[in-house]
């Protein structure tokens, strides 16, 4: 999915006005521009009205490829970019012509930095799915002389897609395509293969283009060897490290202290196991192939010179030498082995992944002239073949390194150690100094217009209510200043109406007032780009008469001078700072709460989707994933940013590639540790989880651990307790609500916490546990600085409630829920997220789904209805070694008997089989009419009075209704699948005995040719209950559905008929449904 500045998403709608037709002559495509923003004609009025007053011609040596400006053309300035210079010549493209133009310097200026704002007036694009029908694949005269006609024209149209970073529209437009068709001027071509078609067509070099000026705004031309295809092989799996992550390490070998190899010494046994493997597999056998892969960087087996067979890698390309250079993955280690000794790697030995990495000192540098023998061989006798503590800061993605510190004996800080002995330490970064009052003085007095100084609060004062919000929460926003993703603000849509009440109010007040003194950071700023007034705060002084200041309800930073700042008058202190901070999560280490370093095409990136959606009208939601304090002391925000159908930290993943690797210097690592890391742990709903219940409220409101982060908590726990027993500097901790503290709880033991209550008594809650207890002062300490580390560990203890349970429950029921679960591991599965961030699950201990059980408990069960689960063999297998005490907790729950419910795997795995018996409820689906067809009746036998119809005769689309009815007959006792489940009363089956004939169904519709060739559907003509062909976008495989509801944007919501999924797509991922599959009945039952 795209969302491009000035572009609609692909599946959009669109009414476009043609300006211009090109017919390359090279690739027959029909290019087109047209204009998308004819509702916007008033602003790109006042805009070309203001580009007549350029702010500077060009001199002679001004203006390089890229830059923005000004060409004078037939009496008039258009907005243009440079491509290429020459002297005193310069090829430009017009911007909102969308083609090019040849001028020289005293042709072109520099315009205002406004006019520049809007996106292009004309967009490049191409007819999408059309190609000539002429052998010569050229236009004949006639087809030429019909799209030449269409300049000028205004027609409905659809985005097939959007192809970047040449900024091309693939235009489908059914009108034109149709008459093509028809007429024969055009074959049809598939979209995929269409776009296969542009892509190439846009990697032509440049001789091979006829004009440039038909080149697209952005479009680079690049030479490419098309014919040349890389070999592709089976690669190494690395596991990604998270930033802060804490292992116990073997050091395996050392060339120097920016390249260390670490192996994680949790795989030592299962590593030795692989070994003898290995070399079992290949010593003795002497008829193997020499190795497939000779290109350097293919894995492959070598025999080290111990005679030891090991998984490797080629340093280089094996030619005609006897004897090449590998790097033994396991070990790190390098050996040069004979050709003959290099092996291909058996595909059962690429499962268990690497887990050796290449490591750098973090905080060592080598001043510039290498590394001695001495320095490498002392390093070794520190580190080689000891097995020490890891942190791994951060991964340099660029050199593929990870920077590391490294923990010997008693703590001791390795890197340190060898930096202070070498004298090799790199020199801290020092913050700036603090602008103290005497400076500021001297500032001033120096300055024409003497203002009294300022005074500048400690780094975690506040003046003004900030916004914090519960983790998991989802709020709709408007972003209004981006930095960048690792750095950006958003405003609540909701109280806009505030903010523009709060700004109207602010104008009046302070437009005739004089300076005044200013009494703390929090003020307000003239910006005299716009000459309106706006609530700052001041980040920075450089010890001149301006200062450096954040609007505080935009984000936006700008530099003002002394005589334009005023006190914030209490009056306009009611409003909470409008703006708060965010960055985006990082999918490569979503718990982690270090923002990434994000790529400036990533940051673009992220630039172009929130102004295509504020362009298009698409609301955005803000999904809180973590909260925590910078070095100031301000709130910032882990969040991803959300439209619909479309996920900003999945869309600059997939654009770039690659998720980014977190920052080297992390703005939030040295912040004070007077806030908690909440996080959700990037549990997804629908997601399973073992975890284990720390506390329990009541069914509504309990709290529980990972069970995958065990490990996590175990070290959280030790580190903590050695850190509590020494000497602080201070034990007094200030006792003021939302205060973060170390706690000593009722095992002696100390846990994290944040004080709720100081009066009448102290009140911690233990945030890993979930716990809240009375304590006194003397069971808290503070949280130094020194505990940063401790304090950036997201928050273990989750909070959870039954789904489909009421919150009103009686107190006996939380009592007795509380008794019996709490300390004890379960299963959850995921329904749904509450607007506070609480994770509403289905809690499950083995086959008991306590759930129902709470539900039992407020209401008896009818007698008569049995459900009887049987498990698959593969199924079974899974779950024999996670059930917990089944009998023993259905004994306690006092469940019974004739009651058997499943576990969170059996609602949602494929492979799940239900019986039912005769007396059994009868789930059958609500839209589904009893019949009188035979229960027995195959889904793929087809009525025979029902003739085929071929694709394209269908004038209208079909219903559910339309379909063969094929009841289950009530006592039928059958095997099925659970393919879907929404909740306990609300699932979808299919009979096992159907399920070749299912996968049968999906073959035909992804492989039957009036399938593929058919057109997306026409958005204006689709209604509630339509029939369609649909493509779901986990599998990019089509299915069956019906059309739930249009929620505008250009999507559609489906639900596909034969398995009970529920999605929303774009438009063009709609088509109509052939005739032929309407013959064959639901598979649903």
């Amino acid at each position: 999915m795209c969302s491009i500045p000035g572009l609609p998403m692909p599946g959009y709608q669109v009414t476009v006005l043609i300006t211009r037709v090109n017919l390359n002559p090279v690739c027959s495509l029909v290019e087109l521009w047209g204009n998308f923003n004819q509702e916007r004609q008033h602003a790109y009025q006042q805009m070309r009205r203001g580009v007549q007053i350029p702010r500077q011609r060009f001199c002679e040596s001004e203006g390089n490829p890229g830059d923005l400006c000004l060409a004078h053309l037939n009496v008039t300035w258009h907005r243009a970019r440079i491509i290429s210079r020459h002297g005193h010549h310069y090829n430009v493209f017009l911007i909102d012509e969308g083609r090019a133009h040849v001028a020289t310097n005293n042709t072109l200026a520099w315009g205002q930095n406004d006019c520049f704002l809007l996106p292009p007036e004309v967009e490049f694009c191409v007819l999408a799915n059309v190609s000539p029908l002429s052998h010569e694949n050229k236009w004949t005269p006639t087809a030429s002389d019909f799209l030449e006609s269409l300049c000028g024209k205004t027609v409905n149209g659809m985005v097939q897609d959007v192809l970047m970073p040449d900024r091309t529209v693939l235009l489908y437009i059914p009108i034109i395509n149709k008459h093509m068709y028809e007429v024969g001027f055009a074959r049809k071509l598939p979209s995929d293969k269409f776009k296969q078609l542009v892509l190439s067509s846009l990697n032509l070099p440049k001789s091979q283009v006829s004009s440039t000026e038909t080149l697209p705004p952005t479009v680079s031309h690049k030479q490419t060897d098309a014919g040349r295809e890389l070999e592709k092989f089976q690669q190494y799996f690395y596991p990604e490290l998270l930033t802060d992550f804490i292992e116990t390490v073997e050091v395996t070998e050392v060339i120097n202290p920016q390249r260390i190899f670490c192996k994680l010494s949790i795989f030592s046994q299962e590593l030795e196991k692989l070994s003898e493997q290995i070399h079992e597999y290949y010593e003795g056998r002497s008829t193997f192939c020499k190795a497939r892969q000779t290109a350097s960087g293919a894995p492959c087996a070598a025999r080290g010179g111990n005679g030891k067979w090991y998984r490797s890698l080629l340093q280089q390309d094996i030619g005609s030498e006897s004897a090449v250079e590998v790097l033994h993955v396991d070990n790190g280690k390098t050996d040069f082995v004979h050709v003959g000794d290099i092996r291909p790697l058996a595909a059962k030995f690429f499962r268990m992944p690497v887990v050796t990495y290449v490591c750098s000192l973090h905080g060592i540098e080598d001043r510039g002239i290498g590394w001695t023998v001495d320095e490498i061989k002392y390093l070794k006798s520190v580190l080689l073949h000891k097995t020490v503590i890891a942190k791994f800061e951060y991964h340099n993605l660029s050199e593929g390194i990870n920077c590391v510190t490294l923990y010997g004996d008693d703590n001791v800080n390795i890197n340190k150690l060898f930096g202070v002995k070498e004298r090799c330490l790199l020199e801290s970064e020092r913050p700036p100094p603090r602008v103290t009052e005497e400076s500021f003085a001297i500032d001033i007095q120096n300055s024409v217009h003497p203002l009294t100084t300022p005074h500048f609060p400690s780094a975690t004062e506040t003046v003004l209510n900030e916004h914090w919000f519960q983790v998991g929460s989802t709020l709709e926003v408007k972003v209004s200043c981006i930095e960048s993703p690792a750095k950006f603000w958003c405003q609540m849509a909701q109280e806009s109406t505030s903010l523009q009440i709060l700004m109207q109010e602010m104008q009046y007040h302070y437009t005739s007032s004089p300076p005044q003194q200013i009494d703390g950071d929090i003020c307000v700023a003239l910006d005299h780009d716009n000459g309106m007034w706006y609530r700052a705060r001041i980040v920075e002084n450089n010890r001149s008469p301006h200062v450096d200041v954040r609007y505080i309800d935009y984000g936006q930073t700008r530099r003002v001078s002394l005589q334009d700042l005023r006190p914030l008058d209490p009056v306009f202190r009611r409003l909470k700072t409008q703006a708060f901070q965010c960055f985006l999560q990082n999918l490569n280490t979503p718990t982690s709460p270090i923002p990434a370093d994000w790529s400036d095409a990533a940051s673009l990136e992220f630039q172009k989707f929130v102004d295509s959606t504020a362009d298009s009208n698409v609301g955005l939601k803000c999904t809180i994933h973590a909260v925590m304090r910078d070095t100031q002391g301000l709130v910032v925000n882990m969040v991803d940013i959300e439209t619909p159908v479309q996920s900003t930290c999945k869309l600059l993943v997939q654009k770039g590639g690659k998720a980014p690797a977190p920052l080297k210097s992390p703005p939030l690592s040295s912040a004070p540790p007077d806030t908690e890391n909440f996080s959700l742990h990037n549990i997804e709903v629908g997601g399973k989880e073992k975890v284990w219940i720390t506390s329990a409220k009541s069914v509504a409101h309990f709290y529980g651990q990972l069970e995958r982060n065990s490990h996590v908590i175990d070290k959280l726990t030790k580190d903590l307790q050695h850190f509590c027993h020494q000497p602080l500097q201070s034990t007094n901790c200030p006792q003021s609500l939302e205060t973060v503290c170390f706690a000593k709880y009722t095992d002696s033991q100390w846990y994290r916490g944040q004080i709720k209550a100081t009066h009448p008594t102290l009140q911690v809650h233990f945030v890993d546990y979930g716990d809240t207890v009375t304590l006194s002062q003397s069971d808290i300490l503070p949280c130094p600085v020194e505990a940063g580390s401790l304090m950036s560990v997201p928050v273990q203890a989750v909070p959870f409630g039954l789904f489909c349970v009421p919150e009103d429950v009686s107190q006996e029921v939380n009592r007795w829920f509380e008794k019996h679960a709490t300390d004890l591991r379960f299963t959850i599965t995921a329904v749904a997220k509450d607007s506070g961030g609480k994770l509403l699950v289905e809690l499950y201990d083995g086959t008991t789904h306590i759930n129902e059980m709470v539900r039992e408990k407020l209401k008896e069960a009818r007698p008569g209805k049995e459900i009887i689960l049987v498990q698959s063999p593969s199924l079974s297998s899974k779950l024999s070694t996670t059930s917990r005490r089944t009998d023993q907790f259905q004994t306690k729950f006092n469940l019974p008997e004739h009651v058997q419910m499943p576990t969170s795997q059996d609602w949602a795995a494929r492979g799940t089989v239900i019986k039912h018996s005769s007396t059994a409820m009868c789930f059958t689906s609500p839209q589904r009419k009893v019949g009188q067809s035979t229960p027995q009746q195959s889904l793929l036998d087809k009525p025979e009075n029902k003739p085929m119809v071929e694709h394209g005769q269908m004038c209208r689309f079909s219903k559910l209704t339309d379909l063969p009815s094929r009841p289950l007959k009530p006592g039928l006792v059958t095997e099925v699948y659970v393919s879907h489940c929404n909740s306990l009363s609300s699932f979808f089956i299919q009979l096992t005995k159907d399920e070749d004939d299912i996968f049968s169904l999906v073959e035909k519709l992804n492989g039957s040719q009036s399938s593929c060739d058919a057109p997306p559907v026409d958005l204006n003509k689709l209604q509630l209950g339509d029939l369609v062909n649909a493509e779901y976008p986990e599998d990019s495989s089509w299915y069956r559905a019906v059309v739930m509801c249009k929620p505008g944007n250009g999507t559609v919501h489906v639900e596909f008929i034969d398995f009970g999924n529920e999605v929303t797509i774009p438009s063009l991922k709609v088509k109509q449904l052939d005739k032929q599959f309407i013959e064959y009945p639901r598979t649903l039952s």
